[in-house]
């Protein structure tokens, strides 16, 4: 509410009347217009009174245009009034005063209304571009919030954790990637509803043993879990997995017609730049896979080396350079 109330502000600010008094209080701000039209109007009239001005409505018609395009009806009916009392009396002694006093009258009757039916419609016309900017903030904060969410399991998705990257500089964090154990054998067999179902049952332990922690699903059935928390030791995160493995376990080993576990692979370490984050992934990634061809069900981690990640990323850079020659 705090948000849109502020955005509302800030569009009248660039384009609605920027100059006008920004009082809040709408009784108080057509007090304060009210008090301008009168003192405006008196000196106006006065200017034409003492100096003796030839066609003095024509002036004091300015006035009426002007307070009535700024302020409105009330203020505008104000000014007009002052303008025909005043051609009343300026005409009243002239043979065709009548007429020019019946002129003027029409003529201030008719600047009123369509002046003040400009104003009004101008008015209506910001109130509905306020509301048309708000609501395509409101769609431009959704689609914000859906570009980096999961749709299927509502955590967070690769793209968050990218722009979440700035956030673990210069800080002690633990990684760990993991995905579910034959997961292609549960959509095969199973369905896609299945599989689903156990993507959604693994980030809800997620949530509940790390919640204090980032969770991403990383693609397909990979997460990855980033903890910053200030203090944890490697083995308070090692329990942190245990209890994630008996989680899983205990709640979903038994009530399901197909079994669900999964492997997983951390690092720990001090992050100085976005490439330690890279290579602490891609070292997490390598635990992984040693978890994968260990027998799978398995979790394991390692202190962070960037000696040991550069190594691992020259391989795969080799590796797929030779896949390419051989092409």
């Amino acid at each position: 509410m705090d948000d849109k109330k502020n955005l509302s502000e800030r569009i009248d600010e660039k384009l609605f009347s920027p100059k006008e008094p920004k009082i809040k209080n709408k009784k108080l701000r057509e007090t304060l217009y009210v008090a301008i039209t009168v003192s405006v109007m008196a000196v106006l009239t006065l200017v034409v009174a003492l100096f003796n001005i030839p066609n003095p409505n024509m002036v004091l018609i300015s006035g009426v245009v002007a307070f009535t395009s700024l302020f409105g009806f009330i203020s505008g009916s104000i000014a007009s009034l002052d303008l025909i009392i005043y051609s009343i009396f300026y005409f009243s002694g002239q043979s065709d005063g009548m007429f020019k006093i019946g002129i003027i009258i029409i003529g201030t009757l008719f600047c009123l209304f369509f002046v003040g039916f400009l104003h009004e419609y101008r008015s209506k016309i910001q109130s509905q571009l306020k509301e048309a900017v708000v609501l395509l903030h409101d769609d431009v904060v959704s689609l914000g919030k859906a570009a980096v969410t999961d749709q299927l399991t509502k955590t967070q998705n690769r793209l968050a954790f990218r722009n979440d990257y700035d956030s673990f500089n210069n800080k002690f964090v633990y990684i760990m990637i993991l995905d579910i154990d034959n997961f292609k054998n549960i959509n095969d067999y199973y369905g896609h509803s299945a599989g689903d179902y156990a993507l959604k049952i693994l980030t809800k332990v997620l949530r509940s043993v790390f919640n204090q922690d980032k969770v991403y699903r990383y693609g397909g059935d990979e997460f990855l879990v980033v903890s910053a928390k200030e203090g944890r030791t490697p083995e308070e995160f090692a329990e942190l997995t245990g209890q994630l493995k008996q989680q899983m376990a205990d709640l979903y080993f038994n009530k399901s017609d197909f079994e669900l576990h999964f492997s997983a692979g951390y690092v720990y370490g001090q992050v100085e730049t976005h490439e330690d984050l890279r290579f602490m992934i891609s070292q997490a990634d390598q635990k992984l896979y040693e978890a994968k061809n260990g027998g799978k069900n398995k979790i394991l981690g390692t202190e962070y080396s960037r000696e040991k990640a550069r190594e691992l990323l020259g391989y795969i850079v080799n590796t797929e350079d030779i896949k390419t020659n051989n092409n």
